[in-house]
């Protein structure tokens, strides 16, 4: 047809001693607006899609993978589609939490109204299964999104919209969930850094910790080059977590209040891999939870220290 269209396959892997150790949560966009469901490959992927592991458990050994396919078609100069499909796990090496399979689903529409405004309207719809509990849940989210360029320093983005969520409670009864959802960041471009603000609101996984959660998300960073290698960066997030059975139930929920923040460096090694070093501190706190041995998250402070390596591979554009 002569219309330009991209392809994206990406797999995200991650494994930690520690539960819970990641950093702020980063909103990104791959495509020509709103309407893309993958968040940006390079930094970590949209939220909706990859395990939610915002409740920062004790010392248990996880491993998480998420595989991700997107289809962008440019339908004409303003407008583009989008469809996508992901598969995600959650594994515990160690004994008392939830492992979980999560199967997402999104397609979105893109309208560039300007230069400067995007608008688009998505609809996703996730599957979540406990194993070992013999439970799921099924998440339907329709939002309508809008993203303008400010000024050539300044971008934001807001989607928000409608969720329904299906779950199977502990009383072996099916409830159904009406409830909102949102995502939203600001960013901004100093001459040798970059600054990000960003909230989400809607239902989670549990973090291995609740069979579904209902979470507000909150985080900010703060990036600069420090030499012609090395980029240091600092980021805080904190996250509030309420059981989705409890909520589903009228019962007296369960939640968590979860702090992160740390610093990190990072500096390139060759063209498609980047190193990192990392310091970070936690703090979590909960209510009507009372737990002991094994499979009981954090209570209290912990500090982390880390060292990894992310990888890509060069991008292939197909006319």
């Amino acid at each position: 047809w002569g219309r330009r269209w991209t392809f994206l396959l990406t797999d995200s892997v991650g494994y930690s001693p520690e539960g819970g150790t990641g950093g702020g949560l980063v909103f990104g966009q791959l495509g020509t607006g709103p309407g893309s469901i993958s968040g940006n490959p390079l930094v970590n992927l949209n939220p909706q899609l990859s395990p939610n592991q915002s409740i920062v458990s004790a010392n248990a050994r996880r491993l998480s993978n998420t595989v991700l396919g997107e289809f962008q078609l440019n339908a004409g100069r303003r407008s583009a589609v989008t469809f996508g499909g992901s598969y995600g796990i959650l594994r515990f090496l160690d004994g008392g939490y939830i492992d979980s399979d999560t199967v997402g689903f999104r397609a979105g529409y893109n309208y560039s109204a300007s230069a400067r405004d995007t608008l688009a309207l998505s609809y996703g719809g996730s599957l979540s299964r406990f194993l070992g509990m013999g439970r799921e849940n099924i998440s339907h989210v329709v939002q309508l999104s809008y993203g303008r360029r400010v000024t050539g320093r300044m971008s934001f983005q807001v989607s928000a919209g409608p969720q329904i969520t299906a779950l199977d409670t502990a009383l072996g009864t099916r409830e159904s969930l009406v409830s909102w959802s949102l995502d939203s960041f600001l960013r901004y471009h100093f001459n040798q850094a970059d600054a990000s603000l960003a909230y989400r609101h809607g239902v989670s996984g549990g973090s291995g910790v609740f069979l579904g959660s209902e979470i507000d998300e909150v985080s900010a960073s703060l990036s600069r080059q420090l030499s012609r290698l090395w980029r240091g960066s600092v980021d805080f997030a904190f996250a509030h977590n309420d059981s989705l059975q409890e909520i589903a139930l009228g019962a007296a929920g369960r939640r968590f209040n979860t702090w992160r923040g740390g610093f990190e460096l990072s500096r390139p090694v060759g063209r498609y891999a980047r190193m990192y070093f990392r310091y970070g501190v936690q703090r979590q706190s909960a209510a009507n939870v009372v737990c002991s041995g094994a499979g009981c998250p954090l209570f209290g402070t912990r500090q982390i220290f880390g060292l990894g390596f992310n990888f890509r591979f060069k991008t292939i554009e197909l006319e």
